[in-house]
C-alpha cells in the first residue's frame, strides 16, 4: 500500500514525458512534406553578362517550367526549360565604327538542363520553408541558328548550371519559389573578327580568347503545383 502511495505521488508530480523530450507535433516548427513530385511555373530576369565583342545575347525576360521528383530523403531529380528572346548587336568587321556595329537583331533562345537538387530541412519543411541547392548539365540553343553578316553565330553551346532556392510550402494555399541559378556557356568569336579587313581596325586584339565561357545570373519566382503521395 505503501508503494502504491509513493508511486501515485510521483505520477501526479512529475511533469509529462513530452515535455521533457521534445515538442508537441502541431507546435513543432517542423512539418513533413507529403508529396513526391513538383510542378513549377517560373518568370523572371536572364542577365547576361557581357562579352569583349558584345556580340551575344545580352539578357530578357526568362518564362518556363521546372520539374522534380523525390529519390529519396532530401534528394531530387529536375528537369528544366525555358524560353527567352533577347537582343544582340550584328558586328560588321568589313566596316569601322560606328557604321560597323549599327545593326541589331532579337533572337529566340531555349534553356534545357537536368539535374540534382538538396533539399536543407531534409524531407520537412521548417515554418514552411524550405531551402536547396542544386547543379545540372543542359543546352543553350539559338533556335534561329544563322550566322550573321560577320560569321557570329551563338548556336547551342553545352551549358553547366548550379543555383539555389528557397521554397515557400504553407499547409493551405499556394505553394511559392524564389530561384537565383546561374547559367555557365561558351562564346564563339568567328576568325574574321581577328583579322584586319581593308582600312577597317580588327574588330578584336589577338589577346582576346576565341572561346570565352560565361557565366550568367537568373533570378525567377514561381508558383508550383505538388503532387503524388
Amino acid at each position: 500500500m505503501r508503494l502504491l502511495s509513493v508511486a501515485a505521488v510521483f505520477a501526479v508530480c512529475a511533469p509529462p514525458a513530452w515535455a521533457q523530450i521534445g515538442t508537441l507535433p502541431d507546435r513543432s516548427p517542423y512539418r513533413d512534406i507529403e508529396f513526391r513530385q513538383e510542378w513549377t511555373t517560373f518568370a523572371g530576369q536572364f542577365n547576361a553578362r557581357s562579352d569583349p565583342a558584345h556580340v551575344a545575347p545580352r539578357g530578357g525576360l526568362f518564362i518556363g517550367e521546372r520539374w522534380a521528383i523525390k529519390l529519396g530523403g532530401p534528394m531530387y531529380f529536375t528537369a528544366r526549360i525555358a524560353g527567352s528572346m533577347q537582343e544582340r548587336t550584328i558586328v560588321n568587321p568589313r566596316l569601322a565604327e560606328p557604321a560597323r556595329s549599327r545593326r541589331s537583331e532579337r533572337l529566340p533562345i531555349l534553356y534545357t538542363d537536368m539535374g540534382l537538387e538538396l533539399q536543407l530541412t531534409g524531407s520537412k519543411t521548417w515554418r514552411s520553408i524550405a531551402p536547396v541547392v542544386n547543379g545540372g548539365i543542359g543546352m543553350t540553343a539559338d533556335l534561329k541558328s544563322k550566322r550573321d553578316v560577320g560569321g557570329f553565330k551563338f548556336g547551342q553551346p553545352f551549358t553547366l548550371t548550379f543555383g539555389a532556392a528557397i521554397k515557400y510550402i504553407p499547409a493551405r494555399g499556394p505553394n511559392v519559389r524564389f530561384d537565383w541559378s546561374s547559367y555557365v556557356y561558351r562564346i564563339h568569336y568567328p576568325e574574321s573578327y581577328f583579322l584586319k579587313s581593308g582600312d577597317a581596325p580588327i574588330v578584336l586584339p589577338a589577346s582576346v580568347k576565341k572561346d570565352l565561357w560565361r557565366r550568367n545570373n537568373v533570378l525567377t519566382v514561381g508558383l508550383t503545383v505538388m503532387n503524388f503521395r
